[in-house]
């Protein structure tokens, strides 16, 4: 008898020990009578092909399992060129606002300077124009001071005369 198991052709006898059925394989007219005697090799034939059938359903299991993990791994590698991708673009941004900041600075700074410049320069001619102003007062107060010694001499002559002509007053009373 004749039979194929999973893609492998099996020979033996049938049950009923007349050949092939054409129920079970190749045609022909039954035996009857003849009992299928287990055969060593064919047993360990049909062991190795549930071993081959389990292995197969490994593999199929196994192909599955590494469909699914290549496919997340392209998932994660489109994710991290994403995210390398904005990494990128983020880092040129960053770097056009720190320019521009940059030269933002620059020009503040630049007119802080400009008018400290300023400051100081006006502050100098003050400090000049005020220093001018005391050294002026100075020569005026010592015009002053002396005017009044001068005065202070006068009024000490005149008040010396007037004790001298208030004498030669009375003198020429009497």
């Amino acid at each position: 008898y004749q039979r194929r198991v999973h893609g492998i052709k099996m020979q033996g006898k049938s049950p009923t020990g007349k050949g092939c059925s054409s129920r079970l394989g190749t045609g022909g007219a039954p035996d009857e009578g003849m009992p299928i005697s287990p055969d060593p090799q064919m047993m360990h034939t049909l062991s190795n092909l549930g071993s081959v059938a389990n292995l197969k359903t490994k593999l199929s299991g196994l192909e599955e399992k590494i469909v699914k993990l290549q496919q997340g791994l392209d998932f994660f590698k489109k994710e991290f060129s994403l995210i390398k991708s904005d990494k990128h673009t983020i880092d040129e941004m960053l770097e056009a606002k720190k320019k521009e900041t940059v030269m933002e600075l620059n020009a503040k700074l630049f007119k802080v300077e400009d008018e400290h410049k300023r400051h100081l320069a006006h502050q100098k001619a003050e400090n000049s124009r005020l220093q001018q102003q005391i050294t002026q007062l100075k020569g005026y107060k010592t015009t002053i001071q002396e005017q009044l010694l001068n005065l202070d001499g006068e009024i000490k002559d005149l008040q010396g005369h007037v004790g001298q002509e208030d004498d030669h007053l009375q003198q020429n009373l009497i």
